[in-house]
C-alpha cells in the first residue's frame, strides 16, 4: 500500500508542474520508481528479492499511470485521493499475490499426491 500511495503521490506530483505531458509522465516515473527501489529494499530481507521487487516495481508502474490516465482525460485529481487510489493498487496487488500463492501450491500440493 505504501509504494502505491507513495508513487501515485510523486506522479501527482509531477503534473502539477504544468510541463510537456511526455516529460511530466517520464518524470514521474523516474520519481516513482526512485521512492519504490528503496522501499522494496527495505522489505527484502524479511520476504526476499524477488517476493518484494517484482510485484513493487509491477505497482510502481501500473498506479502512477492511472493518474496519467486521468490526466488525459481532464480529470485533476487531489493529492489525497492520488495517494488513496495507489494504496488501493496496493491492495489489489496484495489481494492478486495471495491469490497467485494460493494456486502454486495448491497445484504443488496435487503434484506430490499424484506420485
Amino acid at each position: 500500500m505504501l509504494v502505491g500511495a507513495v508513487a501515485t503521490a510523486a506522479m501527482h506530483l509531477t503534473h502539477a508542474l504544468n510541463w510537456n505531458f511526455a516529460v511530466t509522465c517520464l518524470l514521474g516515473m523516474l520519481l516513482a520508481m526512485a521512492m519504490q527501489m528503496p522501499l522494496a529494499w527495505l522489505v527484502a530481507p524479511v520476504l526476499g528479492s524477488i517476493e518484494s521487487m517484482l510485484p513493487s516495481m509491477v505497482l510502481a508502474m501500473v498506479s502512477p499511470m492511472s493518474v496519467c490516465a486521468a490526466h488525459l482525460m481532464g480529470c485533476k485529481m487531489h493529492w489525497l485521493s492520488c495517494a488513496g487510489l495507489g494504496a488501493a493498487f496496493g491492495i489489489g496487488m496484495f489481494v492478486i499475490i495471495r491469490m497467485q500463492s494460493r494456486v502454486y501450491r495448491r497445484n504443488v500440493y496435487l503434484a506430490y499426491q499424484c506420485r
